[in-house]
């Protein structure tokens, strides 16, 4: 799913990505795989003290080169949620400012079937793409899903 979600990306010429150093070994493994290849390059933001990215870091990771920006929502060893309206709103403003095309993706598996449907969709109504795994739901391993946002 992060490999579609980066070929929903927009293009440029070296894409930059933005992630955090929370964010799950799934995620960070294949943007080190593809960094590693010379297919783009990656930022990993620090988590603070209250183990998520601050907005403001993440934002200020991005570059005019910037293609995409993953944040996890609820993290799956500690179980913070990270402050997505908060993150997606500085990291636009920031866009915006060095004139970046990018897409905000979040990995929405651990929440997947455990936080309500609304909080779910209030927290992610500012991600472009979502993904999300079947396995937390009773599904068999391997199966997942990328939602798409109407703006795409």
């Amino acid at each position: 799913a992060v490999d579609l979600s980066l070929r929903c990306a927009p293009s440029s010429v070296r894409p930059h990505v933005v992630s955090t150093a929370v964010e799950h070994p799934a995620v960070s493994r294949y943007l080190d795989a593809l960094a590693a290849a010379g297919a783009l390059s990656v930022s990993y933001v620090p988590a603070g003290p209250r183990g998520h990215p601050a907005p403001e870091s993440v934002a200020a990771a991005v570059t005019a080169s910037t293609v995409l920006v993953s944040a996890m929502y609820v993290q799956n060893e500690i179980g913070t949620a990270s402050p997505l309206p908060e993150i997606a709103a500085a990291v636009r403003k920031r866009a915006g400012e060095v004139g970046a095309a990018l897409y905000l993706h979040t990995d929405g598996a651990q929440a997947f079937g455990k936080v309500p449907g609304a909080v779910v969709r209030r927290e992610l109504a500012d991600s472009d793409l979502v993904t999300v795994v079947g396995h937390k739901v009773g599904c068999p391993k391997g199966i997942g899903a990328l939602y798409v946002g109407a703006k795409l």
